[in-house]
C-alpha cells in the first residue's frame, strides 16, 4: 500500500476547501438553505458557521415574530451587505453575527411566548427550549432583577458619579457619565477578553421542530402553568445583556431594535405585565445602553422611542397611572421614567444628550409629575388609615422602597433638566415648565413629608438647592410653602450633621444671615491641616454640589439681570483659598508616592508585571484600600482644583462645566 504523506494529506484537503468555496461561489445558496445549514452546525460544540449562514438564521428568526428593519438607511448597511475579508469573519463581523442571534434568540422566544393564547401553549413552548435551576421561581429571579434594578439606580444616585477614563489615557479628567468609580478604578482583570456564549436557545419553528427536552418544572394545573411561564420569562430575561449584543454591526440594520420593540410590546399587554416587570426593565435596559453607546442620533431616537411605544406611554395613560386607577399604567411609567432617568447619567455631551433633554422637555417632566402625584395620594391615603392604629412596618417599609425610586427618579430628571437646558431656553421658561406641571410642588412636598432614607434624602437636596438656585420665583414659591423652611433644621444638616454641606449651600442660596460662615466652614473642615488620600471624594463631592448650585444660579441671570455669585463672602473666598493649597499639596505627597514606586520597577516587563500581581496578592485589605484612595485621589485631585478655579471666576463663568 502507497504510503500517505503528511504533505499529500493537506494538499488534498486545502484543495477540497478550494473546490467547495468555487462550487459555493458558482452556485450561491438561498438563504432559507444558508439558514437550515448554519441551524444544523449550531447543533455542535465549536461550529464552523459562517458570517452569511448566522445572517440567514437570524433573519429567519426575526421573521417569525414580524422584527423589520427600522433604521434609515443612511445609517448604514447591513451586516449581509457589507464587504467582508477573511479577517472580518474572524473578528469583529463574525462576532456581531453571533452577538445578534444570541440574542434575538431570547428576545424572540420570549415575544412568541408571550403571544401565545393560553398559558398552557406558552408552557409547551418554553418546556421544550428553557430548563430552570433548582430553587429558581418566578419570585427569586423577580426578587433577584428587582435587587440589580435598585442597585443600578442607587448607583446613579451616588454623589460620587464621575467616570475616570483611565483606559483612554485621560486619567485626570472626569466626565459626566455615570458609573462606579470604584469598578473603573479597579486594575483591568487580563482574563477579560471577549468570548462567544455558550448558551444558544433555540425555539421552535425556525427549521423545523427543536429537539424536546423535559422541562424541570412539572405542570399540574391551572395557575401553576402560569408561575411556570413567568418564571422561564424571567430566567430568559436575566440572560439578555447589552454586554451580549455590543457589537454596532448587530444594531445596524435596526432588526434587532424592532425585535426588542415588539418583545416590550407583549409584555406590556400580557395580562401577568406586573409580574413580568423585572423582563421589561431587562428589554428597556438594552435600549438604554445602546442610547448611550450608539453614535447616530437617528438611533437613539428610535431606541428611546420604542421605549415610549413598547411601553404604551402617553400622557393619558400617565394620568391614569397618577390616579392610580391602573397599576400597569403606573408601573410602566415609573419603568419608562427610571430608563430615561438613567440615561440622563450616562449619556456624553453631544447631540443624544440635547435630544433626551428635548423629550424630558416635552414628555418625560410630565410624567415625573404624575408619579410624585400618585406617591402624594398614597401617603395620604397610608397616613389616613394609620391615624388610628398602629400599623404595619411592612407594608410601610414597601411603600418606602417605591418611594425612594419615584422621588430619586423625579430628582436626576429635574436635575437634568435645569443644568442642561440649551442656552436660548429662558430662566423663566424652566420656571414656568416645573410649576405648572407640578414637578416642583412634588419634590418640595417629598421633601417635606419623606425622604430619610440617606442617599434619596441627598439626591432631593442637591435638586431642590439647584432648582431655588436657577430661579429667584422657585426660591419665593419654595419659602412660602410651610413647613419647607423648617425641614432644613433637621440634626442631620447642621454643624457636624451627615448632611452638612447641604445645610451650609442652603444657607448661602437662601441669603441666611450665617450663610457664608456656614459655607466657609464646611471647605475650611475639608481642607485644613492637610487633606489625605482618603478624604479627597468627600472633598469633590462637596465642590461638585458647589459647582452645580453655582451653574444653576449664574444660568438664572439669563434671560434677566445677572445675579452675583453665592460665594463672594469673605470666609468662602478664603476657605476656597485654603482648600486649593490643601489639594496642591497632597499633590506633591502623590507624586513622591509614584516616584518611589517607579524606582522599584525592574528592567524586564514580564518580570515586573508578574512582581506587581505578587505584591498586590500579599496586601492586606487596608493596604488595598489606602493603594486604591491613593490612586483614587491622584485621579480626582486636578477636577477638584479646576472646579474651584471655576468658582473663584467672575460671576456668569463657571469655568468649564465637563
Amino acid at each position: 500500500m502507497k504510503e500517505y504523506s503528511k504533505s499529500a494529506f493537506v494538499a488534498d484537503v486545502i484543495k477540497a476547501l478550494e473546490d467547495a468555496e468555487r462550487a459555493s461561489q458558482q452556485n450561491p445558496k438561498d438563504k432559507g438553505t444558508l439558514a437550515r445549514d448554519a441551524y444544523s452546525k449550531l447543533q455542535y460544540d465549536y461550529p464552523l458557521v459562517s458570517e452569511q449562514e448566522l445572517q440567514a438564521l437570524t433573519e429567519a428568526e426575526a421573521r417569525k415574530t414580524g422584527g423589520t428593519a427600522s433604521l434609515k438607511q443612511e445609517q448604514g448597511p447591513s451586516i449581509s451587505a457589507t464587504t467582508t475579508t477573511a479577517e472580518d469573519l474572524e473578528g469583529d463581523a463574525l462576532l456581531a453575527a453571533f452577538q445578534k442571534l444570541y440574542s434575538l434568540f431570547i428576545v424572540s422566544t420570549m415575544t412568541e411566548a408571550l403571544l401565545q393564547e393560553t398559558p398552557e401553549a406558552a408552557s409547551r413552548l418554553l418546556g421544550q427550549l428553557v430548563t430552570l435551576p433548582r430553587g429558581n421561581t418566578s419570585r427569586a429571579a423577580a426578587a433577584a432583577a428587582e435587587g440589580t434594578a435598585l442597585q443600578d439606580l442607587r448607583s446613579n444616585l451616588e454623589p460620587l458619579n464621575g467616570v475616570i477614563d483611565i483606559e483612554n489615557g485621560a486619567s485626570d479628567r472626569i466626565s459626566d457619565v455615570t458609573h462606579d468609580v470604584d469598578a473603573v478604578l479597579l486594575d483591568k482583570d487580563e482574563d477579560n477578553g471577549v468570548y462567544e456564549p455558550l448558551e444558544i436557545f433555540t425555539p421552535v419553528g425556525v427549521m423545523g421542530a427543536a429537539p424536546a427536552r423535559a422541562s424541570s418544572t412539572s405542570i399540574v394545573a391551572g395557575s401553576d402553568f402560569i408561575d411556570e411561564v413567568i418564571s422561564k420569562l424571567l430566567y430568559l430575561s436575566s440572560k439578555l445583556s447589552y454586554h451580549n449584543v455590543s457589537s454596532s454591526a448587530a444594531w445596524q440594520d435596526g432588526i434587532l431594535l424592532s425585535c426588542l420593540e415588539r418583545c416590550l410590546t407583549a409584555l406590556r399587554q400580557h395580562p401577568s405585565f406586573l409580574e413580568l416587570l423585572p423582563a421589561a426593565g431587562a428589554v428597556c435596559s438594552v435600549l438604554r445602553d445602546r442610547c448611550v453607546h450608539s453614535r447616530n442620533i437617528a438611533e437613539f431616537a428610535t431606541s428611546m422611542e420604542a421605549v415610549v411605544k413598547g411601553l404604551s406611554l402617553s400622557k393619558d395613560s400617565t394620568v391614569q397611572g397618577a390616579a392610580g386607577k391602573d397599576e400597569k399604567a403606573a408601573a410602566a411609567s415609573l419603568l419608562g421614567l427610571r430608563t430615561a432617568a438613567s440615561l440622563s447619567t450616562r449619556l456624553p455631551q453631544g447631540p443624544s444628550r440635547r435630544k433626551l433633554w428635548t423629550q424630558i422637555d416635552e414628555f418625560w417632566l410630565q410624567v415625573a409629575a404624575g408619579m410624585l402625584e400618585r406617591k402624594e395620594a398614597q401617603w395620604r391615603q397610608q397616613k389616613k388609615k394609620t391615624k388610628d392604629s398602629t400599623t404595619t412596618a411592612t407594608a410601610a417599609a414597601a411603600a418606602e422602597e417605591e418611594d425612594i425610586q419615584i422621588i430619586a427618579i423625579s430628582a436626576l430628571i429635574t436635575e437634568f433638566y435645569i443644568l442642561d437646558a440649551p442656552i436660548i431656553v429662558t430662566k423663566d421658561k424652566i420656571q414656568d415648565v416645573l410649576l405648572s406641571t407640578g414637578l416642583f410642588r412634588g419634590l418640595v412636598v417629598s421633601f417635606i413629608n419623606h425622604g430619610r432614607e440617606l442617599l434619596v434624602l441627598e439626591s432631593l437636596c442637591r435638586t431642590l438647592l439647584i432648582c431655588c438656585a436657577s430661579s429667584t420665583g422657585l426660591l419665593t414659591w419654595a419659602k412660602a410653602v410651610p413647613g419647607f423652611p423648617s425641614a432644613w433644621d433637621h440634626p442631620e444638616f447642621v454643624e457636624n450633621g451627615s448632611l452638612e454641606r447641604y445645610g451650609a449651600v442652603h444657607a448661602a442660596v437662601f441669603g441666611l444671615a450665617n450663610g457664608d460662615e456656614a459655607l466657609a466652614r464646611v471647605l475650611l473642615l475639608l481642607g485644613n491641616g492637610g487633606i489625605e488620600a482618603e478624604n479627597v471624594p468627600e472633598v469633590y463631592i462637596t465642590l461638585k454640589l458647589v459647582k452645580s448650585v453655582q451653574k444653576a444660579r449664574d444660568r438664572s441671570g439669563k434671560g434677566g439681570k445677572e445675579t452675583a455669585s453665592f460665594l463672594s463672602g469673605t470666609a468662602t473666598v478664603a476657605a476656597l483659598e485654603n482648600l486649593s493649597s490643601s489639594l496642591r499639596a497632597l499633590k506633591v505627597v502623590l507624586d513622591e508616592q509614584d516616584c518611589e514606586n517607579d524606582s522599584m520597577a525592574t528592567v524586564d516587563e514580564s518580570e515586573e508585571a508578574e512582581k506587581r500581581e505578587e505584591e498586590k496578592l500579599a496586601l492586606s485589605s487596608g493596604q488595598q484600600a489606602r493603594k486604591l484612595a491613593a490612586r483614587r485621589a491622584k485621579l480626582l485631585q486636578p477636577e477638584c482644583l479646576r472646579m474651584i478655579k471655576g468658582l473663584r471666576a467672575k460671576p456668569g463663568s463657571v469655568g468649564k462645566s465637563d
